[in-house]
């Protein structure tokens, strides 16, 4: 039911998985998982649910399976630029007020990108996750009639023109736009 489903919990760990770090650092370095998480965060705070933070995963704790993913919490050795990426996402998600109204719709997910959008016909919230290699462009406004308010990017994105940005490897953007008058 719709209800449900805009409740859901969102979560990217929990004490019965290995720490997200860990799993999205697995086939690659430290930093690309790192990267992986920021863009993976996205996903996280902005499909509709309650986003849900495993103790330790915002300061970037690692650990694989049984009983590693369960050590204690230590704020030292934490990463200061994961800790300050899930501080700036948040804030931004909080700055666009009450996500509840927001419906959810798919947009496209096509190779290694995915995004969709979320509104309320005055608020157009755009999430596009690209995970792959290469670049994926993003236009949120295809048809006009919405500015651009402000965005939250992770990774390697830049904008192309007033209103696309292009997404390069394992990157991700959220857009807000508001409808003009």
């Amino acid at each position: 039911p719709e209800t449900v489903f805009y409740g859901l919990m969102n979560i990217l760990g929990t004490h019965d998985t290995p720490r997200i770090l860990t799993v999205l650092s697995h086939n690659g370095s430290y930093e690309e998982g790192r990267q992986r998480l920021f863009a993976a965060l996205h996903l996280w705070a902005f499909l509709p649910g309650i986003p849900c933070i495993y103790y330790g995963d915002e300061l970037g704790m690692t650990g694989g399976g049984e009983p590693f993913n369960r050590t204690c919490f230590e704020e030292a050795p934490a990463d200061p630029e994961i800790r300050r990426h899930y501080r700036r996402l948040l804030h931004f998600r909080r700055s666009i007020g009450t996500m509840e109204p927001l419906k959810f719709q798919p947009e496209k997910a096509e190779g290694s990108l995915y995004v969709f959008s979320r509104s309320d016909g005055d608020r157009r919230l755009v999430t596009a996750v690209h995970a792959g290699e290469g670049t994926e462009v993003l236009n949120p406004d295809p048809e006009g009639g919405w500015a651009l308010k402000d965005f939250f990017i992770s990774g390697q994105v830049t904008m192309e023109g007033r209103t696309s940005f292009c997404l390069k490897k394992v990157s991700a953007v959220t857009v807000l736009l508001v409808r003009e008058r």
